[in-house]
């Protein structure tokens, strides 16, 4: 639990550490203090910093399907087709919410599959 007089300062350094994983150039500690007024110290700002990333387990984003997938066709050698209908195979998936129960990894490897299974010749057509 945060103590009323802290949220500013949590809120000031959530951004920043949201800042510092998302842009290129992120905020300086300076430019957090001086948007709370000069409320806080930058020693204050960086112990917060620490306070959340340790309750966060420096866990700041959750995999996703997308990099498993570009590791998989880039150990195929996948050519152009084969990788836009991977893609698309990728992004059907992800607008199903029951696809949330798989694994990022499980949902890349079956769009690869899938994709595979469609752009290979079938036994009949030699």
């Amino acid at each position: 639990s945060v103590a009323r007089v802290q949220l500013q300062l949590v809120g000031v350094t959530s951004i920043l550490l949201a800042a510092k994983h998302e842009e290129i150039w992120a905020p300086e500690i300076k430019d957090c203090i001086y948007i709370s007024a000069n409320t806080y110290s930058d020693q204050d700002v960086i112990r917060m910093e620490r306070d959340i990333a340790c309750s966060l387990g420096f866990r700041f984003t959750v995999p996703t399907s997308y990099p498993f997938m570009c590791n998989m066709l880039k150990r195929l050698n996948a050519n152009t087709a084969v990788r836009h209908a991977t893609y698309y195979f990728l992004d059907s998936a992800t607008l199903d919410y029951s696809m949330l129960a798989y694994l990022p990894s499980c949902i890349a490897q079956a769009a690869c599959y899938l994709c595979l299974l469609y752009t290979s010749p079938s036994p009949r057509d030699s």
